[in-house]
């Protein structure tokens, strides 16, 4: 990254060179060049690089221009191919590093923002681990050793062990099929309302618990909510017993 940032700021300070007036003045014989010893003042004829400058020359020198071609044609394919070895040693895409989207459509994007996904997960779980957790630990036996919690030192492993991070969650690219994925996956039981939460970046307990406040809440203000959450209430059938019997 340092090295194509380098080359960056080559690449512009040729291209600010190559749009300013840049050159040498020359004499046909050579008269007044002493070359470029270690004396400060050569008092050779010298200009300063300006865009949109025009000076007159001493008599009998000529203007002998310099036009460095930047940035050359070159220049964004091999940026592209030096992003995408960067994208690759990160185990991310190469759109997700750079934000280009010029050749990508949605299959590719799609598929690059799963794998993107999964590494971030893989990154999210291991500062969790070695990071976010150790601390927590340590902070919890603390407050409890110092009364700051009253809770007795034996409980530490179980509130230990108990804690659950919930990391930064990813949207689907698609919430519709997203949601009623989910729904097939409650039914068949291959996912749990917790499995859901956490791809939401919510925590079940909370999720209930606000729901149980809105629904108190619409109570309260006489308010009929519209819709049933976590599925709809099937009719129940009555169940009638001896029924016929009585009436004989």
């Amino acid at each position: 990254m340092k090295m194509l940032n380098g080359y960056y700021e080559a690449e512009i300070v040729a291209a600010r060179v190559g749009a300013s007036k840049m050159g040498f003045i020359t004499s046909p014989d050579g008269d007044g060049y002493v070359g470029d010893g270690e004396q400060e003042d050569t008092f050779n004829p010298t200009m300063n690089a300006q865009a949109g400058v025009f000076e007159q020359l001493p008599a009998g020198m000529e203007f002998t221009s310099f036009d460095p071609t930047h940035p050359t044609s070159a220049f964004e394919p091999f940026t592209t191919s030096v992003l995408r070895s960067i994208a690759s040693g990160l185990n991310i895409s190469y759109h997700a590093l750079s934000n280009d989207l010029t050749s990508v459509n949605y299959s590719s994007i799609r598929q690059g923002a799963l794998e993107d996904r999964s590494m971030y997960q893989v990154y999210q779980q291991f500062v969790i681990d070695h990071f976010i957790n150790p601390i927590f630990k340590s902070w919890l036996e603390m407050a409890i050793s110092t009364g700051y919690i009253n809770l007795p030192i034996g409980k530490f492993d179980k509130f230990a062990r108990s804690i659950n991070f919930i990391p930064r969650s990813f949207a689907w690219i698609d919430p519709l099929k997203e949601m009623q994925s989910n729904i097939l996956g409650l039914q068949n039981g291959t996912i749990t309302y917790s499995d859901i939460s956490a791809a939401y970046g919510r925590d079940t307990e909370e999720l209930f618990e606000q729901h149980q406040k809105e629904v108190e809440l619409a109570k309260q203000y006489g308010i009929e909510i519209a819709y049933q959450p976590f599925g709809t209430k099937l009719p129940v059938e009555a169940n009638i017993q001896g029924g016929d019997e009585e009436d004989a």
